[in-house]
């Protein structure tokens, strides 16, 4: 990482929030949970079909363009660490754990930029995690960004 790391403001983790949810129905995906913290980004979602590399991608990727849109950001500032951390869920202990981890053990909820309970009860979700279904967690940390450009 090159550059200090500073952090997301309360704007600019909404822009963050917004786009990823936007994306996910954009795509088709079930966002179960999402958490947009401070310097990373936890995602749990359901994309069948779609590695979860190719999904930290597409996050990164719109997100960087909608703060750059907005003004946080200046056309050639990378703004993520290169990769992240993803994991596939194959079954109802693991996912249970991972949205637990996003919701309830990154520390206080930061202005209401998390995505709680209503994407969980989403028809597809009370269905439960069928044998074979991809979820995925992903998280995306920040590599630099300014505030107030």
């Amino acid at each position: 990482m090159s550059g200090q790391p500073v952090t997301l403001d309360e704007r600019q983790r909404q822009v963050v929030r917004e786009t990823i949810a936007a994306h996910c129905r954009i795509r088709n995906w079930d966002l179960i949970t999402l958490n947009v913290r401070t310097n990373h980004v936890h995602v749990v979602v359901a994309a069948p079909g779609t590695a979860p590399e190719k999904v930290l991608g597409e996050f990164k990727a719109w997100a960087t363009r909608r703060l750059r849109e907005a003004g946080f950001a200046r056309a050639n500032e990378r703004l993520w660490t290169e990769h992240g951390s993803t994991r596939y869920l194959w079954n109802e202990e693991r996912l249970r754990a991972a949205i637990s981890y996003v919701e309830d053990q990154q520390g206080p909820d930061l202005s209401g930029v998390r995505l709680l309970t209503p994407a969980r009860q989403s028809p597809k979700r009370q269905r439960g995690v069928a044998s074979g279904t991809q979820i995925a967690t992903v998280v995306g940390a920040t590599r630099r960004l300014r505030s107030g450009l």
